[in-house]
């Protein structure tokens, strides 16, 4: 069996696109990745004419996206994560519509019915209460994801000069107690590689940052933080993971997590529940999803 590689598929993409305009009035919808794949087939169900590809990648998208605008094809648009297009002011590209935040996982989150994931685990209610203590799931949520998103932009913005951990959220930034921006930003970059003289000097300038708000803080929210650090809130408060039950309306994943009996629940399938309970009334209301309704004609 030969195994396409990315720049086998996106020639064959392309030459697919430039079939659909030259011989139908179909529409093409470009994605990211096989999972936005999935989840905009989802939000089509209702569409006609219309055929959806994956790009492999941002990258891969934008190009395609720029070679059939510049031939002036109304028939073909792109979603992509925001990322932080809106904050650092980058200039959208042609016929490409953004999530309403950073990425469809935040959307899906903070926009969506995610709350209900832990309905999907057992968990104690009194451990999750003295980890919160006083605040909301949401509000914790967003308190650490902001202020990790925070330090990933002045990174990318060259303001800082290190590499974050994958595993960024540990059970000592997430013990309890009130969150406090400074102590997480030095306990995540002493993590990083970043020389222990310079550590003092870059949590001054992420509090410059963060106290002159010249962002959205729900922007800065990238979905796989969000995974993350309710993976971490889970551990602490689980107590066995659920039962082998399962509905029509939960994805696969969500179904192996069900029925998986003694296996660890991992930041992928929380993932994967908060994607699943992204309603599509919810997600054809934002701005994101009128964009989306009104292109494919809904």
């Amino acid at each position: 069996m030969v195994i396409e590689t990315v720049p086998d598929r996106i020639r064959r993409i392309k030459g697919e696109i430039n079939n659909l305009l030259l011989t139908t009035k179909d529409k093409a919808l470009l994605v990211e990745g096989p999972t936005d794949e999935l989840f905009y087939l989802d939000k089509a169900s209702k569409a006609k004419n219309y055929k959806i590809f994956h790009c492999n990648g941002s990258s891969n998208l934008e190009d395609l996206i720029q070679q059939f605008h510049n031939h002036g094809s109304q028939q073909i648009k792109a979603i992509r994560d925001a990322d932080f297009t809106r904050i650092l002011n980058r200039p959208p590209v042609a016929g490409v519509f953004l999530t309403d935040h950073y990425d469809i996982i935040s959307d899906a989150f903070f926009i969506g019915e995610a709350f209900k994931i832990f309905a999907e685990l057992r968990f104690s209610k009194t451990k999750l209460k003295t980890i919160l203590k006083g605040s909301s799931l949401e509000d914790m949520t967003l308190e650490y994801c902001s202020a990790l998103g925070l330090i990933r932009l002045l990174i990318k913005r060259g303001d800082f000069s290190c590499d974050l951990k994958d595993e960024s959220f540990t059970s000592k930034s997430i013990n309890g107690w009130q969150f406090d921006a400074e102590s997480f930003c030095r306990i995540t970059l002493k993590r990083s590689n970043m020389p222990a003289k310079d550590v003092e000097a870059a949590v001054k300038a992420f509090l410059f940052e963060w106290n002159g708000r010249n962002f959205k803080k729900i922007d800065l929210c990238r979905g796989h933080d969000i995974s993350e650090f309710l993976e971490k809130i889970y551990i602490k408060c689980r107590k066995s993971l659920p039962s082998s039950k399962s509905t029509s309306n939960k994805s696969e994943r969500n179904r192996r997590v069900n029925q998986a009996g003694s296996t660890k629940v991992v930041a992928s399938d929380i993932e994967a529940i908060i994607i699943s309970s992204y309603s599509s009334e919810s997600f054809l209301s934002t701005n994101l999803g009128i964009d989306f309704r009104t292109f494919l004609q809904i």
